[in-house]
């Protein structure tokens, strides 16, 4: 799940492969994202991409 998280942290991070709902500056640095798959901040950031944009990132990596 971590790992998950921080593929999409990635992609999120390079809106040419992701289209973001919240500006950029709002994104947490990945050193904060971390360790953390279950602090609030972490689910913050997934509320930021659309469902359709999680689910496409999630299926380019399997």
């Amino acid at each position: 799940m971590e790992e998950e998280l921080l593929s999409i942290w990635r992609d999120l991070n390079y809106p040419s492969s992701a289209h973001l709902k919240a500006p950029l500056s709002w994104i947490i640095p990945l050193k904060e994202l971390h360790g953390h798959r279950f602090d609030p901040k972490v689910k913050e950031l997934m509320a930021f991409a659309s469902r359709s944009t999680i689910e496409r990132i999630l299926s380019r990596r399997r």
